[in-house]
């Protein structure tokens, strides 16, 4: 990876969860050293759950003690419910972050949680191509003579709903991250 990452100009990368400890590893390693400036923003999603904002702790306190600038720090607020105050939910990290002073955070920058995810998950269905979908699902449902045909297209029509509710919400949570 860290080789490819001079051949291009433009690449995210994703890190799961469980890959991230033995990234940030290799990063200490001598032969690894100085990576972390092959990357122009780190962009750390977390959840509600304790044990999810502990890790993001550990994440932020980690990616800090490499050198990497505060600047470079974009936390993701995810599966955040209508409603809720961000500032209350993330109270453990958001209290971290206040302390160590290793970062700003933007309350903007946060994805509620939706069922549109697990719909679409290995699928490789796209959401903004679902959102644009205008085929006429409620007219196929009338002519359709057939039970199971009819819950297909009630399907497509329901993900096609769910899609044009969230694609605005990470439109906006993207702009909030004011990735230059």
């Amino acid at each position: 990876m860290q080789e490819y990452l001079q051949t291009v100009e433009h690449v995210v990368v994703d890190i799961g969860a469980s890959n991230v400890e033995d990234l940030l590893s290799l990063m200490h390693k001598y032969k690894y050293r100085g990576s972390h400036e092959d990357f122009d923003y780190f962009v750390i999603p977390t959840v509600p759950a304790l044990k999810q904002q502990q890790d993001t702790v550990a994440t932020l306190a980690e990616l800090a003690r490499l050198g990497i600038p505060g600047s470079k720090l974009k936390l993701v607020f995810d599966q955040v419910e209508d409603g809720t105050d961000v500032s209350q939910t993330f109270d453990t990290l958001l209290a971290f972050i206040e302390q160590q002073q290793i970062m700003t955070t933007n309350a903007r920058c946060r994805i509620g949680a939706n069922e549109i995810y697990q719909r679409i998950k290995g699928t490789g269905q796209n959401l903004v191509d679902l959102a644009r979908d205008e085929t006429d699902y409620k007219a196929l449902i009338v002519k359709s003579r057939d039970t199971a045909e009819k819950l297909v297209w009630a399907q497509k029509l329901a993900a096609r709903r769910l899609a044009l509710g969230v694609v605005p919400e990470l439109d906006a949570c993207y702009a909030a991250l004011e990735l230059a």
